[in-house]
């Protein structure tokens, strides 16, 4: 089992404790045992019930080298296998220096939600506390070429928060006079230029406004002001804001330049078949698919949102529109994302890094190498491959991972009627190859081979029982992770 830290300063009710707490359940799930070591005490209560929580007991005047020792000693009772940093960068050179003073080569990640500058760094000013990581999980493009330019040789992998599909709400039916702002109401979101934009349009729109901080009553004012108060709805959180807004035409972003590395909630509402009217911000630009799914404004340009306002209510938003925007961010889906993300968690503790399908090429973002698997019916009596083959087809990896390949001799006539059902119920992940007749079977295996289109085959010539569901899964996990 691995053993891994994932150390923050600070724990609190925002998109990143979301992705913490999911990530930590499903590489629980995943045989990988989990801490959370939080610096700074606070009231947050950690929703995952499969991770430790160790508790450092600081506030926020906290000196480095007594936080360095403080978890020194955590480590000495439990040493990780990897360290993963995120929250703050100066977390790092505290994971780094403790890791130094027990004089452990354990690798160390740095995993950042925000824009660089977000955190004062720049190409220019910061950029050498990633010197204390040797790896970094970067969470947009724009990130990862900041870094790479500045630590050509530093392994740098994409990874991808994942949504939380319970909370999406997927509708086609959107040709309404309704949008959407959905997150805190705290300056850096910037509501007010959604406001102002509401103010210069030329046509009637209602704003559903979910979400809750400081700054509601500086906007409810703006309301007032812009005489807006009838058409602009505050609601609070809720644990199902997609549920309120299934009918809305659009979700507005209005972040700040230089905050985050890219709202979740734009991710969700693309998932819910939304489109999304969005500045610049973090990983948005490269989610953008032939202007379809995402429109952008610039910042601070409520005239030019107003615009863009005014023509999309003239257009109409069709079910192939709906699904084009879903389709758009299947990357972001969790089955994807954190399979995605326990492959490189588990290559950089083993220190043995990945099959290079660099980040840098949109379509090999992911992790997709695919699995063959090979079967063949020449030797197995009609139970034991039937019974292969339906645990093969119920794996708990994705179908975009792997493929059977089946070879069938004409002899096996008895399994025909089975065979041709089971290649049309799962034409996704199945390719039947009929065979008029097969003399061994290494003969039935080099047939299989010349049909396979994985990186890795994994054969069944002898093996006698059907597969736990987990079976898939877990050699793909030892094969990737193992391959240099």
């Amino acid at each position: 089992m691995l053993n891994i830290d994932i150390v923050l300063m600070v724990g609190g009710k925002s998109g990143l404790e979301v992705a913490l707490n999911r990530t930590a359940d499903y590489l629980s799930n995943h045989g990988i045992h989990t801490r959370f070591i939080q610096i700074v005490s606070t009231n947050y209560s950690w929703h995952t019930k499969t991770a430790d929580f160790i508790d450092l007991g600081f506030d926020r005047n906290l000196i480095f080298q007594e936080t360095i020792e403080a978890y020194a000693a955590v480590i000495r009772a439990g040493s990780p296998d990897l360290v993963l940093v995120t929250g703050m960068p100066e977390v790092l050179y505290i994971a780094k220096g403790a890791l130094s003073d027990c004089a452990l080569p354990v690798p160390v990640i740095a995993w950042f939600q925000n824009d660089l500058s977000y955190y004062g760094i720049s190409s220019t000013h910061g950029m050498d506390i990633f010197s204390y990581s040797d790896i970094v999980f970067a969470t947009n493009d724009q990130m990862a070429n900041a870094i790479r330019e500045n630590f050509p040789s530093k392994s740098i992998y994409r990874v991808y928060n994942p949504i939380n599909l319970k909370n999406i709400c997927f509708s086609g039916d959107r040709n309404t006079n309704k949008i959407a702002y959905i997150g805190r109401l705290s300056p850096e979101k910037n509501v007010q230029l959604i406001l102002k934009a509401l103010s210069l349009s030329k046509n009637y729109w209602e704003l559903t406004i979910i979400g809750e901080g400081d700054e509601r009553p500086h906007l409810v004012a703006l309301c007032q002001k812009y005489n807006l108060s009838t058409c602009v709805h505050f609601y609070g959180w809720t644990d199902y804001p997609w549920d309120m807004v299934s009918d809305h035409r659009a979700l507005i972003v209005s972040s700040i330049d230089h905050f985050e590395g890219g709202p979740m909630t734009a991710i969700e509402a693309l998932s819910c078949g939304m489109p999304v009217i969005s500045t610049p911000v973090g990983f948005i630009p490269e989610i953008i698919s032939n202007g379809k799914n995402v429109l952008l404004y610039d910042f601070d340009a409520p005239t030019e949102l107003a615009n863009i306002l005014d023509t999309v209510i003239t257009q109409s938003i069709t079910e192939n529109d709906a699904n084009f925007c879903r389709d758009s961010v299947v990357e972001y889906r969790p089955g994807i994302a954190l399979w995605d993300f326990l492959c490189k968690v588990t290559a950089s503790a083993k220190l043995v890094g990945l099959p290079q399908r660099h980040w840098e090429d949109k379509e090999n973002r992911i992790i997709k190498y695919k699995a063959s698997v090979l079967i063949s019916d020449l030797s197995k009596d009609d139970k034991l491959f039937i019974d292969q083959l339906t645990s093969l087809a119920s794996q708990t990896i994705e179908p975009v991972y792997y493929e059977i390949i089946v070879v069938h001799t004409q002899k096996r006539n008895t399994l025909d009627s089975f065979l041709h059902e089971y290649e049309a119920k799962y034409s996704d992940i199945v390719l039947l190859v009929e065979c008029d007749d097969l003399s061994s079977n290494k003969e039935a295996y080099e047939i299989a081979s010349s049909y396979a289109s994985g990186d890795m085959v994994f054969s069944f010539e002898n093996i006698n029982k059907a597969p736990e569901k987990g079976f898939i899964e877990e050699l793909y996990l030892k094969h990737i992770c193992h391959e240099a």
